[in-house]
């Protein structure tokens, strides 16, 4: 299934941009990796995702380089962070081994992306990262233009799949793709349900083993030069626990103090103070909200003594309502 966001269209579309490819699911682990986009180790793609720069920089770096322009790092501008890095997304024309001069869309894809070339290989193959949880809904931050007269829309493709050892083959508790609305402002904290789209015929009990997310700067057929995607603050809801790959899903907490930690009868949380005034929000490990109150001194306490001994997530909301700060919390007896 393609449903448009919240509009339903058909799957095919979503792939449609690579239909002279073979697109193939390689095998490449809790919130989103890199999800801020903060880290890039190469400028052909940030770190953990694959991008058409970094599929077919393996073959030619010459090659590579006129892929660059298609998944690049950019700037939020006027967007107060500590980590202000971005993802951009575009469509261009470049040079594909095997197929010479050809309109691409900009993509970028968890878990890299290799390229092989036809017809002797299998033409671009996507990956995905190890993967142990079904979280209800996918949040980011985008801006997406066109040019004028366009119709290209950025496409969101999610999939949950695990393995059956019984049949040697991968199903799908969740395969579902969205579409972002054009917008030339920095639109914050825009969710993605998922709930919704699971495979009911497995029970909520059944378990994906893997985990694979796409972004595209356009679902269209034949993409339009010049068409744009910015992503940033790639994650999922506050149920779902950080990975432990050292790549945190969103920005660091370089401006927000938290003492004791572990913790036993309070915990303290120290604020900047331009973020006087933010909320805060604390989930124990099922996802359920434990705490939730406004910090409104530099130094706030956050009472504890009444949760039981286990890991919590804090989640701290800017003053500007932009940002959001993620920390774990343990509170010991």
């Amino acid at each position: 299934m393609y449903h448009s966001f919240p509009t339903f269209t058909t799957m095919k579309k979503v792939f449609a941009l690579c239909a002279l490819l073979t697109m193939c699911i390689a095998v490449s682990a809790q919130q989103v990796p890199n999800g801020s986009f903060q880290y890039w180790a190469a400028a052909q793609a940030p770190n953990g995702w694959g991008t058409w720069a970094s599929a077919i920089g393996t073959h030619n770096t010459a090659l590579s380089d006129t892929a660059i322009r298609l998944a690049q790092r950019d700037t939020m501008a006027g967007y107060y962070s500590s980590d202000s890095s971005s993802l951009l997304l575009t469509v261009d024309t470049i040079t594909l081994p095997g197929y010479g001069r050809v309109t691409l869309s900009g993509f970028a894809a968890l878990g890299g992306a290799s390229y092989v070339q036809p017809p002797t290989g299998t033409g671009l193959q996507l990956g995905y990262i190890p993967y142990t949880l079904r979280p209800d809904t996918l949040y980011l931050d985008y801006k997406a233009t066109r040019p004028a007269g366009a119709g290209d829309m950025p496409v969101i493709s999610v999939g949950l799949t695990r393995w059956d050892t019984l049949t040697h083959s991968r199903f799908e508790l969740l395969s579902e793709a969205f579409t972002l609305p054009p917008d030339s402002a920095w639109q914050y904290n825009i969710a993605i349900p998922l709930i919704d789209y699971y495979d009911l015929s497995y029970a909520d009990t059944v378990r994906p083993d893997s985990l694979q997310i796409i972004f595209f700067a356009s679902g269209a057929t034949y993409p339009t030069i010049g068409t744009r995607l910015w992503l940033d603050s790639v994650r999922f809801d506050a149920s779902v626990l950080p990975v432990t790959t050292g790549l945190p899903d969103l920005r660091a907490i370089d401006h927000v103090a938290i003492w004791p930690n572990p913790a036993t009868a309070q915990v303290y949380i120290g604020l900047e103070e331009k973020e006087v005034g933010a909320q805060a929000e604390m989930y124990d490990a099922t996802g359920r909200k434990v705490y939730q109150g406004p910090l409104p001194d530099r130094i706030n306490t956050v009472c504890t003594e009444a949760l039981p001994a286990g890991d919590y997530m804090l989640r701290i909301r800017s003053m500007d309502g932009l940002t959001t700060y993620r920390s774990r919390v343990v509170v010991e007896r």
